[in-house]
């Protein structure tokens, strides 16, 4: 089957697609047979659960330990506070008077929790203090009237999720108020990622139960030592495109690509310094440099990359566990398309329109590293880079960019189109006019794109 960058022979289509629906009919009389049957999965096994913004959530096995299979995001998923100043006083905001000013960091009622574990369209705060664009750093990236994350996830997938008790740190504000199960002292602070663990197994701690939770320090430690495996620096994060072009905090810093911060769920507790703070407000990250710091909980622009521990009886009937075919409770037979080796994930499947792979403009453009505007009136979208521009219209089949310092017109023979509410444009087309080669790997049906 020749390429549908350039797909030509309907006839040869046509066999494709009987010997498709040929082996689909095959396929239907057989058992379905997890593929995880034996051995279970493995750190560095990928799986694909969940959505968040429409956009499908990739999850890697980052460790096994006492409570099984420990999954992080592969990437940032969004920008949030870990948790908003507020007045209200019934839970931990009454316990340390800076937290009504700056948040808390006691991950017992913090917002970043609730959100993380929701499944209602209105997220029940446990502190009453919700997080409103009044209360946060800069009033950027409030979440107080975003549906629960685990609202993107289906029964079937959330029959995935365990629900694990787990310790987690606490400061001075919960242990000298006697809201402690374990440990008689303050974790000691390090930043360095070799050294952050000290003496977590007698620090002051609560044992909570959870679905969904930001690593602590030992569980980033511990995907630090599982390196080999994972990568040296993954237990740093990367944003998402879509956490990119999402976030109401703009900064060169947060960019496709580039490493940057993600709220851990430990609080700062060491009592030798930060002393006005560290009983109550300030929370512990990993900074682009992979180093372990601090900030207040109502800080705006650090990133949440949730993990969760998967149940013991999961079992996948699709993928193989790798990051381009991951482990999924459903079939994934669209076409797929690469940036740089990495998948791009597209919340409207590519498709073929006059025998030409048609994908989603925004999600290939902020993969790129581009901001995308949209004219409704005119029905044009426009990214840019820099001093590099592209401008795609709707029925149109001229590609204005430039690009490199260079300016030109590239002529589609299929017009960009709007389908489910998404503006599609032929894949080759737009990739090179922003300067990037285009491949066709027909055996994975995949597209592959290269800058």
């Amino acid at each position: 089957m020749q390429s549908p960058l350039y797909f030509g022979g309907r006839e040869k289509m046509k066999k494709a697609i009987s010997g498709i629906l040929a082996a689909a009919a095959v396929a239907a009389a057989m058992p379905s047979v997890p593929v995880m049957a034996e051995g279970g999965i493995k750190t560095g096994d990928y799986i694909k659960l969940g959505t968040y913004n429409d956009m499908p959530i990739i999850w890697r096995c980052v460790d096994i330990d006492e409570n099984g299979a420990l999954m992080l995001s592969d990437k940032i998923i969004t920008i949030k506070p870990y948790d908003a100043a507020g007045m209200t006083a019934g839970g931990s905001h009454g316990r340390e008077v800076t937290r009504r000013s700056t948040g808390s960091n006691f991950w017992g009622d913090a917002n970043i929790r609730d959100w993380l574990n929701s499944e209602s369209d209105k997220v029940e705060w446990t502190c009453k203090n919700p997080p409103t664009d009044k209360v946060v750093v800069d009033g950027n990236n409030a979440y107080s009237s975003e549906p629960g994350f685990m609202t993107g996830f289906t029964d079937a997938e959330k029959s995935m999720i365990k629900d694990a008790e787990q310790k987690t740190i606490v400061a001075g504000a919960e242990h000298e108020n006697s809201i402690v199960d374990t440990g008689t002292e303050d974790l000691v602070w390090k930043a360095e990622i070799d050294d952050v663990v000290q003496n977590y197994d007698s620090a002051y701690g609560v044992l909570l139960i959870d679905k969904v939770f930001l690593p602590d320090v030992k569980q980033i430690n511990k995907i630090w030592q599982n390196g080999a495996i994972l990568g040296e620096d993954y237990y740093i994060g990367e944003p998402t495109a879509q956490a990119v072009a999402n976030s109401e905090f703009k900064s060169s810093l947060l960019s496709v690509g580039k490493k940057y911060s993600y709220w851990a769920r430990t609080p700062y507790t060491d009592t030798d310094e930060w002393v006005v703070l560290d009983k109550g407000s300030v929370v512990r990250y990993v900074n682009a440099d992979g180093l372990i710091t601090n900030n207040a909980a109502y800080i705006s622009n650090i990133g949440v990359r949730p993990a969760f521990y998967l149940a013991d009886n999961a079992a996948f009937a699709y993928g193989d566990g790798s990051k381009m075919a991951p482990y999924s409770l459903t079939e994934d037979d669209e076409i797929k398309v690469t940036l740089n080796g990495d998948r791009i994930l597209f919340d409207q499947p590519p498709v073929i329109v006059d025998e030409r792979t048609l994908v989603p403009l925004r999600a290939i453009f902020e993969n790129m590293g581009y901001t995308v505007s949209w004219d409704g009136e005119t029905q044009t979208a426009t990214a840019v880079k820099g001093d590099d521009f592209i401008s795609v219209t709707v029925g149109g089949q001229d590609i204005i960019y430039t690009t490199g310092g260079e300016t030109g017109m590239y002529t589609c023979d299929v017009p960009a189109q709007i389908i489910s509410e998404r503006t599609l444009v032929p894949v080759r087309a737009i990739s090179e006019s922003a300067g990037c080669s285009v491949d066709w790997d027909g055996e994975t049906q995949t597209v592959i794109i290269k800058k």
